[in-house]
Order: structure tokens, then sequence, then C-alpha cells
């Protein structure tokens, strides 16, 4: 909400124990990559007018590898990822991938 207001839709991937150590298998990795796709197939299908998808990862690196495998460029919404930067006061926009990128 302080980066981009009060009038927006929230969704939430989560682990049940999320810590540092919590993947620890490729079968976990497949698991995410099927409910990942399930989600942004989700959030299209609920905000069909929206062009671009707001992402604040707090993830694993091999999770965030298999978020852009996910993406489609020609058919998922755009993407702004954001970077938790506590020295500039939290999350900042890192930068964006957009289906015109391709």
């Amino acid at each position: 909400h302080q980066i981009l207001g009060s009038d927006i839709s929230i969704w939430t991937l989560t682990h049940s124990d999320p810590n540092n150590d919590f993947l620890r298998s490729p079968e976990q990795l497949k698991f995410f990559r099927q409910k990942i796709r399930k989600l942004m197939n989700e959030i299209k299908a609920k905000h069909p007018k929206t062009q671009l998808l707001h992402v604040f990862p707090t993830m694993p690196v091999s999770i965030a590898i298999e978020v852009g495998r996910c993406w489609m460029p020609k058919a998922d919404l755009s993407i702004r990822i954001y970077d938790e930067n506590k020295t500039r006061g939290g999350f900042i926009q890192a930068f964006d991938i957009t289906g015109k990128d391709f």
C-alpha cells in the first residue's frame, strides 16, 4: 500500500514456513512453478484490464528464475519488479519486463 496506494488488489503466494532454506528439492520447485502459473492466470482473469503486474519478491533465486520462466511475453501481463532496499526506505522500483521487449 505504501508504494501503490490503497485501491489495489494484493495477491500472495507463500510457503507455510518461509525461510532461507525451505526449498530442498526439484519437486518443490516444480510445485511452485505450477502454482505461480495458475496464480498469473487467475490474476489476468480477475483483472482483465490490468496492463502491469507489480511484483514484490522475497524468494530464493531459483524461484525467481522460475517466475521468469513461467512468464510468457505475448500472453502475460507486463511485470514491474521491486527490490527491497532498507537504506532507501523499503521497496523501490527495480525494472520492468514487458512483452514489447521481445
